[in-house]
């Protein structure tokens, strides 16, 4: 999930929290932000930091270096393509989603793939 560098750090907290976020890639700038509130996201096991030189996290530059070159395709089958929370789930519809419509939503929501 994509987050706003103007956040505050109540705001990083109650979103990442909300989401149950395992892995967080940030930018050194909002990093004064987000340290204050990591030991209280208790899912949160990783963070990487990007831009800066930090001791927050591990280093992004380093992350993508120790990475191959090639990735191996996943095999894939025609329920990989099911969009919607739970396997039971049906399709999204677009035109009852904020996102394809002129509404607003509430407040942002994180959804975890499935």
């Amino acid at each position: 999930m994509t987050l706003s560098t103007y956040l505050t750090s109540d705001d990083y907290a109650e979103l990442l929290a909300d989401c149950r976020a395992r892995v967080l890639v940030a930018h050194a700038s909002v990093m004064d932000r987000v340290a204050p509130i990591r030991g209280g996201l208790p899912h949160l096991r990783h963070v990487v930091v990007a831009g800066g030189d930090r001791d927050d996290g591990a280093r992004f530059d380093d992350v993508i270096a120790s990475q191959p070159d090639e990735l191996a395709p996943e095999a894939t089958t025609a329920d990989d393509m099911r969009s919607g929370s739970t396997p039971a789930a049906p399709p999204a519809d677009p035109r009852r989603s904020s996102i394809f419509t002129d509404r607003p939503s509430r407040r942002p929501t994180c959804t975890a793939p499935t």
